[in-house]
C-alpha cells in the first residue's frame, strides 16, 4: 500500500507526518511542498525484506544550505526504533541535474534504537543527528554546517594558516648600525 500526500498550502505551524506505510512523492512543485517546519516519522511496519520506502524529490545542492529552501526538504525525519527504512529515487520530481539523482535534506536526523536506514547509495544531507543504536546501510548521510559553524570553522582554518605562515617565516638577522659592536649578554 502506498499513502500519497498532498500538500496543497504551506503549514503554518508545526506538524508531524506519521507513516505506517511508504511515502511516495509525486509532486513537482516544490514551492507547495514544505514540511520544513514539520517531522515526518518512520513507525516500524517495514523489515529488511520489505522496507518501508521514501521517494526523495529534492535537487541535490551538495553539502549546502541551499538545498533546504523550497526544495522538498523536511524539518524532521524521525524513523521510530525497529523501522526498517530505504530512500528511493522512483520518479523524477524534475530535480534530477547534471546526472545526479534526487536528494534529501532533513534539519535534524533521528534513528530510534534498532531502526535501520538504508540509503540506497542515494544523498541524504543533515545538519543535527541524533542516533540512538540505529543502523545505516548503504551509503552515509552528510553533514550540512549551518553558516554559524562553517564561519568558525573558516576562522580557525585562518587563525592555523596565519601561526603556520609565522613558524615558516626566516629568522630575521639584526644587523649593528655603523659604529656599534653586537655584544651578547649573559
Amino acid at each position: 500500500m502506498i499513502i500519497i500526500v498532498r500538500v496543497s498550502k504551506k503549514p503554518r505551524a508545526v506538524h508531524t507526518l506519521q507513516l505506517l506505510r511508504d511515502f511516495e512523492n509525486r509532486s513537482i512543485r516544490k514551492a507547495d511542498f514544505d514540511l520544513t517546519e514539520a517531522t515526518v516519522q518512520f513507525h516500524g511496519q517495514g523489515t529488511i525484506s520489505n522496507p518501508q520506502v521514501l521517494e526523495l524529490a529534492g535537487r541535490d545542492f551538495g553539502p549546502s544550505m541551499a538545498g533546504f529552501a523550497d526544495n522538498f526538504a523536511f524539518g524532521t525525519l524521525k524513523i521510530e526504533s525497529g523501522t526498517v527504512l530505504e530512500l528511493a529515487d522512483l520518479f523524477d520530481n524534475g530535480n534530477r541535474y547534471g546526472g545526479k539523482a534526487e536528494a534529501l535534506y532533513v534539519g535534524d536526523l533521528f534513528l530510534g534504537t534498532g531502526a535501520t536506514l538504508d540509503c540506497a547509495g542515494l544523498n541524504l544531507y543533515y545538519v543535527n543527528l541524533t542516533d540512538n543504536g540505529g543502523i545505516i546501510t548503504d551509503g552515509t548521510p552528510i553533514f550540512v554546517p549551518e553558516p554559524a559553524t562553517l564561519a568558525l570553522i573558516l576562522s580557525g582554518f585562518l587563525v592555523l594558516a596565519g601561526q603556520a605562515r609565522r613558524r615558516a617565516a626566516p629568522a630575521r638577522t639584526v644587523r649593528p648600525h655603523r659604529g656599534q659592536r653586537l655584544t651578547s649578554r649573559t
